[in-house]
């Protein structure tokens, strides 16, 4: 040490049994102190001193004097926060509020108060992660969730599935079917022993043929070899070619063909059979129609019209076809219910109530015909159906035309109509409950292919309901669904038109 003084034994041993020949103590001399010079200290709240030396070693003191504190402990104005410890997912963290003296600073160390702050673990932020499923290259893993601060899972990870190996063939390595990674080579072809003409063309008249002989595999049918031929220029082996000389020419006669006004004419020639070359041949244009007028049909409110057309008075082909023109419809006026283009209209003064689609007629309202037509639109907006019970129990009305854009019928909308003797249906696709029911005079009903359901009574008390015309096909008629209590209309036979 720095004061006392130290030893050691000191073995001598044999180089070659490693026995110990003699022991003895070596004495080692104290190291002195080590000193250095520490400066004075005021007191404060604890003691000071005044300048003295220290060794480093043993910390023993020359010329230390000890002075005694000025003055009492001090709280300080705030606590300090030591020993702080973050919180986890699932861990408390905190830390420790201590109420040191102000003499802290000169090493003080009395505490005057001190608390200990706990701060609740912060829980788990967990993410959902959908399933994978496995591949044969790459693993895949359960649905599940990891925490996105501790990254903690329940994750589990599914191993890699097994390739779906596809054999190697004579031209492609072993490979899996799901991933399309090929391991090893090819197999490689086995060739025939015997060759096959391949490349085949043809020799004609006037050019030369050509062939070369293949060997092909005996495992896949593909072109294992060619027979081959060195070429000079290239000094290389490559497919022999076999060369077939022309054909020789087999001349027909061709008579002589006049024209026509959309073929071709020509004058008496010589024809090759094979390869169809001429000798002497010429060629005479088609010759132009000779134009006769098909006049335009004019196209009116409810007929189609045809444009102008063409045909030919030498060959009586009509060569520019007429083209319909769609009929224009009517256009109504509004107030006397007359087509401004003829003599058709509709009824003026009947109610409508609007409903998806367009408007409803709703009842008679102000419309004194005994004779119905419901238009196909008012003020530009489609007249689609006929309001529940419009006309129940009118005893005016003798017959009703109802237009294509009507689609529905509704419930008991003509009940007990005893006057009306006649129904066109015109573009309807459904009668709703009764909607015809007790009308006893209606003797006929005029009915389109749009036509697809009649619902409960809905023509139930038509005693005498006599004739159905329909405006479609028996197949079609079989295929409407009729509620039940409606035979004095399915009873009969309807005329197809």
């Amino acid at each position: 040490t720095c004061v006392k003084k130290g030893s050691y034994v000191q073995e001598i041993y044999c180089k070659v049994c490693d026995e110990i020949l003699k022991e003895e103590t070596v004495p080692v001399s104290a190291n002195g102190h080590d000193m250095v010079t520490v400066p004075a200290k005021d007191p404060s709240c604890i003691i000071g001193w005044t300048e003295h030396r220290q060794c480093i070693v043993c910390g023993v003191k020359d010329g230390y004097i000890e002075i005694n504190p000025a003055y009492d402990h001090i709280e300080y104005d705030h606590m300090v926060k030591i020993n702080e410890v973050e919180p986890t997912c699932t861990t408390d963290g905190g830390y420790d509020l201590v109420l040191y003296c102000k003499g802290v600073k000169d090493g003080c160390t009395v505490i005057f108060d001190s608390e200990h702050v706990v701060i609740p673990a912060y829980g788990h932020t967990m993410v959902s992660v959908e399933a994978k499923d496995p591949t044969c290259t790459s693993y895949g893993n359960n649905a599940y969730e990891y925490c996105a601060t501790c990254s903690e899972s329940n994750k589990k990870v599914i191993d890699k599935l097994p390739h779906e190996y596809v054999s190697a063939t004579c031209t492609t390595s072993k490979y899996c079917s799901v991933c399309n990674n090929t391991f090893g080579e090819p197999l490689g072809h086995k060739a025939a022993t015997s060759y096959t003409v391949v490349d085949l063309v043809k020799p004609t008249c006037t050019t030369e043929g050509r062939y070369k002989l293949a060997y092909y595999c005996t495992e896949c049918d593909e072109i294992a070899e060619y027979e081959t031929e060195l070429d000079p220029n290239t000094g290389k082996y490559v497919p022999k070619v076999y060369i077939v000389e022309p054909v020789l020419h087999r001349w027909n006669d061709i008579e002589a063909k006049d024209p026509t006004c959309t073929e071709i004419g020509w004058n008496a020639h010589k024809q090759c059979a094979k390869c169809s070359e001429r000798v002497d041949y010429v060629e005479y244009a088609a010759l132009d129609h000779v134009p006769v007028l098909i006049p335009a049909v004019p196209e009116t409110c409810t007929e189609t019209g045809l444009t102008e057309g063409y045909s030919c008075d030498r060959c009586k082909v009509v060569y520019q076809p007429q083209q319909v023109i769609e009929a224009t419809g009517h256009s109504f006026d509004p107030v006397t219910g007359y087509c401004v283009a003829g003599d058709a209209r509709y009824s003026v003064g009947l109610a409508y109530v609007a409903v998806d689609g367009g408007y409803a007629v709703a009842g008679i309202g102000s419309c004194t015909d005994i004779q119905v037509i419901i238009p196909e639109s008012i003020d530009g907006v489609a007249v689609v159906a006929i309001a529940d019970d419009a006309f129940h129990n009118n005893n005016t009305v003798v017959s009703v035309v109802l237009s294509e854009s009507v689609k529905y019928i509704g419930d008991r909308a003509f009940y007990r109509c005893e006057s009306l003797k006649s129904i066109d249906l015109g573009g309807v696709e459904t009668i709703d409950f009764q909607s015809f029911s007790f009308c006893t005079n209606l003797e006929t009903v005029i009915a389109g292919a749009s036509l697809k359901t009649v619902g409960f009574e809905g023509f139930f008390g038509c005693y005498d309901l006599a004739v159905v015309n329909y405006r479609g096909t028996a197949a079609e008629w079989a295929a409407i669904s009729f509620g039940r209590y409606n035979d004095n209309i399915t009873d009969l036979t309807p005329n197809y038109i």
